[in-house]
């Protein structure tokens, strides 16, 4: 049985249980948790996943007794990981957050009171995406683009300045959400390992009539990882799980000409680009034994795999 929740008393009547991902990033991760502490306005659970041993994380916590703390005996990715700490979670909100974001002051009270004015029904919310460094705005929420080519856009400035604004998708390591709205969904779908999780999550979210809102009064700052030459585990799952959303979510006449695509033309281009023509071969298969099922979970509505996600 999980441990009794210790939350931060706030201002404010709500309560919201904060899941940090902790992977690496050692440097910045005290700055990470004190701005999540630090939070005026609500009651704050902070709940630290840590996603494989790593003995510099453990000693970092120790100055924070108060947390509550998931420990995984693997990487078991972003999204397991992610609903590892999510299923122990007790509050009314849940937030799920990556280890290199901190949070401007009042930016989880500002995201609740949306959700509790809100006139639609509001799935999932988060604030302006920005670079730490120099403060500009990365990510307002994105749009999705289906048709012969299949792309996200993200939006680098809101689409209104005063009050919260729908749109198709949502970063998955800033995205607050209402607890039974995380649990109705299932949470992340594990098998994604990482890439696309928050896109599919999203989907599913808008096929049950719910609202993908972004608030631009509410900010976080994201420090940016070293860029670094593609890496064939992540383009592996990357290409595998635009498969799958692809097949399950796209339009009908998109959906087909975005299945040819994959097999004659965006599997080969990752490949050469990675210089592997047996990943090329991997995809092929893959592909060709999941189409099946994934049509399958089309036809039923898109939901969660057995076995799979927050039960």
């Amino acid at each position: 049985m999980p441990e009794a929740p210790q939350c931060r008393e706030g201002a404010g009547g709500s309560t919201v249980s904060v899941v940090v991902l902790a992977y690496g990033r050692h440097s910045i991760l005290r700055e990470v948790i004190d701005s999540i502490l630090q939070q005026s306005g609500v009651t704050v659970e902070l709940i630290i996943v840590l996603n494989g041993p790593d003995s510099e994380l453990e000693q970092i916590l120790r100055g924070y007794p108060s947390l509550r703390v998931v420990r995984n005996a693997e990487n078991l990715g972003f999204p397991a990981g992610m609903n590892s700490g999510i299923c122990i979670a007790s509050a009314d909100y849940v937030y799920a957050a990556g280890n290199d974001l901190v949070l401007a002051p009042g930016y989880l009270a500002l995201l609740v009171q949306e959700l509790e004015v809100a006139e639609t029904a509001v799935g999932f919310c988060c604030g302006l995406w920005c670079d730490y460094q120099t403060r500009e705005i990365e990510n307002a929420g994105a749009r999705l683009n289906w048709g012969w080519r299949f792309h996200t856009t993200p939006l680098r400035q809101p689409l209104q300045e005063s009050r919260s604004y729908p749109v198709d998708w949502i970063l998955g390591a800033c995205m607050l959400g209402r607890r039974q709205t995380w649990w109705r969904l299932g949470g992340f779908r594990e098998d994604f390992f990482l890439n696309y999780e928050d896109i599919d999550l999203c989907l599913r979210a808008r096929a049950l009539g719910l609202v993908i809102q972004v608030t631009p009064g509410a900010r976080c700052y994201h420090h940016a990882h070293p860029r670094t030459n593609a890496n064939p585990f992540v383009e592996w799952h990357k290409l595998k799980n635009y498969f799958s959303v692809a097949v399950r979510f796209a339009p009908p006449a998109s959906a087909v000409v975005l299945v040819l695509k994959y097999y004659c033309c965006t599997a080969v281009q990752v490949a050469w680009r990675l210089h592997q023509p047996t990943f090329m071969a991997r995809s092929w298969v893959w592909a060709t034994l999941h189409l099946a099922p994934l049509i399958w979970e089309r036809l039923r509505g898109n939901r969660m795999p057995p076995h799979q996600g927050i039960t």
